[in-house]
């Protein structure tokens, strides 16, 4: 069987760029010499948190990819989808494992440029309960060298007894050398997050009643004439007869 012809391939970035959304909490990576090895856990007591939802695929084809080819992108994809998990764990809920995690994950490059950074969760932050985690990941098709994943958490929690909730959005770029998979470039994005708001259903009920030429409104309808005296009127809208 002929081997897939590659398209475009994977973007891997030489410049590492963190971008922090306008208004963001003042958030600073725990990340420090003699961190603890012990994970010591900022979670909500009792909670627990929602499982990770991570899809892998393969990058760079347009074709249908080659069987052999299936299996190098599920074996790495084993390999990377556990490392991609410990990070952000660590970040939302074992702060004090950032650094380790960091420098085993990270590139020296990449990992001077995020001690810089202002993402993360700041340190007095307690009771976390994350509402969503996902993670989509593509590893190239050419020798399953070259990775990028899309990391998407959602979480809740006290800041100096306040509540607060962040949504962070993370593109991470991924090589592997030496049977090693190290980050070499990556993009935040992190601002609060807001549920959106529901509409007023008793306001919106009231509206569909008035406009809506049903029943229901005629019948309200003619309720109003009732009270003002004037002729009643059906529910098609024709005068009634009189006696």
């Amino acid at each position: 069987m002929p081997r897939p012809t590659t398209g475009k391939r994977l973007l891997i970035g030489a410049i590492v760029a963190v971008i922090v959304g306008a208004g963001a909490l003042a958030f600073v990576w725990p990340l420090g010499e003699g961190d603890a090895p012990r994970r010591i856990s900022i979670a909500a007591p009792g909670v627990r948190q929602p499982r990770w939802r991570i899809t892998t695929e393969p990058a760079g084809v347009i074709h249908s990819v080659h069987r052999d080819d299936r299996r190098r992108i599920q074996r790495q994809a084993r390999a990377l989808t556990p490392r991609i998990r410990r990070l952000f764990n660590a970040i939302f809920l074992y702060p004090n494992q950032v650094a380790r995690v960091v420098n085993r994950f990270f590139s020296e490059e990449a990992e001077v440029s995020l001690k810089r950074s202002k993402a993360g969760l700041p340190r007095r932050v307690s009771d976390i309960k994350i509402m969503r985690r996902t993670a989509r990941i593509g590893v190239d098709v050419s020798g399953a060298t070259r990775a990028a994943a899309k990391v998407r958490v959602i979480a809740k929690g006290l800041l100096n007894g306040e509540r607060f909730a962040v949504r962070q959005d993370a593109d991470l770029w991924l090589a592997r050398k030496a049977r090693r998979w190290k980050v070499i470039g990556f993009q935040i994005d992190q601002a609060p997050w807001r549920r959106a708001t529901q509409p007023d259903k008793a306001r919106t009920g009231r509206q569909r009643r008035d406009s809506d030429p049903s029943e229901g409104g005629a019948k309200e309808r003619s309720r109003r004439s009732d009270r003002s005296g004037r002729p009643e009127r059906s529910a098609k809208g024709a005068r009634s007869k009189k006696p």
